[in-house]
């Protein structure tokens, strides 16, 4: 009887292990897209290569898809509180007499003042200049403060204080604050 003198060869043995490991692979259940582990790591099939050089996909970043949201809406805010029934001149000559007394300015340059800047328009704006007699918030500011008055920027869009603030102004010597339509 002869005896098997045939020995395995380790080339043998790693193509019988590689055969255990592909019957293997095809013994088990797919695992679903939407499990645990990540798409990117598995090949689209048992023939692929798992590990190219260059995963093609692996530094890919799940697409999201974008949830439409209500975006707001902003709300207009006005520059000015705009007066809802503009004064006429004749409205206002009466305040600018009274001023122009009170204070010691020339009634008449108040008056060619406030339409030289504004037209006589309580409500005007322009970049940061705003009212009848075009204040600059911080002049307002500090000439008020001056005379003790509220300082509050969003008066000098009030024909009243507008035109009496001014008119102190003038009558302390403040005409050169309106180099232009100041000039006599």
């Amino acid at each position: 009887m002869r005896q098997n003198t045939r020995k395995s060869s380790p080339v043998l043995f790693s193509i019988s292990a590689g055969l255990y490991a592909t019957s293997f692979l095809f013994s088990q259940p797919p695992i679903p897209k939407n499990s645990y582990y990540p798409t990117f790591f598995m090949a689209a099939s048992p023939f692929e290569d798992p590990s190219p050089a260059y995963p093609t996909n692996f530094f890919a970043t799940p697409t999201l898809t974008p949830i439409p949201t209500s975006t707001p809406t902003p709300t207009p805010i006005p520059l000015s509180p705009q007066p809802k029934n503009r004064p006429s001149p004749d409205d206002l000559a009466p305040l600018f007499e009274q001023w122009g007394r009170a204070y010691g300015a020339d009634p008449q340059l108040l008056q060619r003042i406030a339409y030289c800047e504004s037209h006589f328009n309580p409500g005007a704006v322009n970049g940061p200049y705003g009212g009848m007699f075009q204040f600059h918030p911080q002049t307002w500011k500090s000439e008020r403060e001056k005379w003790g008055w509220d300082s509050d920027p969003s008066l000098r869009f009030d024909a009243n204080e507008s035109i009496k603030t001014a008119a102190a102004k003038i009558g302390s010597g403040g005409i050169g604050a309106w180099p232009v339509c100041g000039r006599r």
